[in-house]
């Protein structure tokens, strides 16, 4: 049976000198950034972290495209080798390949060979 003893857990009390006054600092801090900064700036910080999130994912996406193009090279020659490691280095390079594509919107093989949900739309009406 399994049994959880009181000395290997920390207990979170409230001060009696008023510790508690950061938590009503905080909720207060954060509903007026809510309140003052969004409704001013609130679609340019839209338009900001979106920007931030497509440099973070390019990165990403570049990154994993170099290691895994290396990965999948040196999977590749150690097949001819005779390496031990090769079927890993492949495996992982071309999990690291579909990555990056994914990361940096390049279609995958599993774009080529899927049905798509008909013909595209006609673009309004004409």
């Amino acid at each position: 049976m399994f049994v959880l003893s009181n000395r290997n857990y920390y207990r979170m009390m409230e001060k009696k000198g008023g510790g508690g006054k950061y938590i009503y600092w905080t909720f207060f801090a954060i509903i007026l950034f809510i309140a003052v900064y969004i409704p001013f700036f609130g679609t340019n910080l839209r338009f900001q972290s979106s920007y931030l999130f497509s440099k973070v994912f390019s990165v990403i996406g570049t990154l994993s495209m170099v290691i895994g193009g290396l990965m999948a090279f040196f999977g590749f020659a150690g097949i001819f080798v005779g390496g031990k490691n090769w079927i890993k280095s492949l495996i992982l390079g071309g999990l690291l390949l579909w990555i990056g594509c994914w990361c940096l919107g390049i279609p995958s093989i599993w774009d080529v060979f899927s049905t798509g949900s008909g013909t595209g739309g006609s673009g309004g009406y004409h």
